[in-house]
């Protein structure tokens, strides 16, 4: 049993020996003398143990294994590491005292690659602002005149915004109070001359009580209006959403909005 332990015991500290004495500079003793498989594999181990290494030594680190990977013939492993590099460092570049003229034109390809890279991901950045932006503008537009659209006939600012059946049901009842009200406004004037100027005894009340019918239709039927028109103005700017595709114009040309929308699966949700 003591045997057992101390077997434990010593194959513990022979891991720990071994994790201990990993470090950048033993991984460099072996770049040095050639030794690109075991770079790579005691790198592997390096960056699995110490996943938050300073930045200047893990550009070192990844600097070896890029260097290693191309001086055996792994050329895409290379260009991913350098390419690792440069997301870190942009202005990274090797020293060509030490560096092979090989190894240095083929990190210049990679360096192309990574200034092309950066450029498409501005100018989709720039695009994709502008789009935002056309949207932003003609979604302004857009509620803007469904206000001014909604401030005269309850309604219309729905039905021009999209909201079909509530753009419907609100200027059906818009018009219908509005039209009422106007009409009983008429009634109510013709029949309070009537009443006012009538001087048989017998007639001034049945013509009060017309009077006062059509009196108070009218008002019930303004009010109406007031609540349906104050209604409509409310849920335009506060309550109606719905997520519906818009339409872009712009100068921006229909076959790059085309392509990046397709590219980035973009749907933009307009939210009035």
């Amino acid at each position: 049993m003591k045997k057992i332990l101390l077997i434990i015991l010593l194959s513990g500290l022979n891991t720990y020996a071994q994790t201990d004495s990993l470090t950048i500079d033993s991984i460099e003793l072996k770049y040095k003398t050639f030794k690109y498989t075991e770079v790579l594999s005691l790198s592997e181990k390096l960056l699995a143990l110490q996943q938050n290494l300073p930045k200047n030594e893990l550009i070192k680190l990844l600097e070896m294994r890029a260097i290693a990977f191309f001086s055996l013939g792994k050329t895409d492993s290379s260009f991913n590491t350098f390419f690792e590099i440069l997301n870190i460092a942009p202005d990274y570049k090797l020293n060509p005292m030490k560096t092979s003229p090989k190894i240095i034109s083929f990190f210049e390809e990679v360096h192309n690659q990574f200034l092309l890279k950066q450029e498409d991901s501005i100018r989709s950045q720039q695009t994709l602002d502008s789009l935002t932006l056309v949207i932003q503008t003609e979604t302004y537009n857009q509620f803007r005149r469904s206000m001014i659209r909604s401030i005269f006939v309850p309604g219309w600012g729905h039905l021009s915004a999209g909201y079909t059946t509530k753009g419907w049901i609100l200027t059906t009842l818009g018009v219908g109070t509005l039209g009422g009200a106007i009409y009983y406004s008429i009634e109510t004037n013709s029949n309070e001359k009537d009443y006012l100027n009538e001087t048989n005894r017998e007639l001034i009340e049945s013509k009060y009580q017309k009077y006062n019918s059509t009196y108070k239709s009218r008002n019930i039927l303004i009010a109406a209006y007031a609540a349906i028109w104050l209604y409509s103005q409310i849920d335009l700017i506060y309550l109606s959403k719905k997520s519906r595709r818009i339409k872009i114009t712009s100068n921006i040309r229909p076959s790059l909005e085309r392509n990046l929308l397709s590219s980035l699966s973009i749907q933009f949700n307009i939210f009035l």
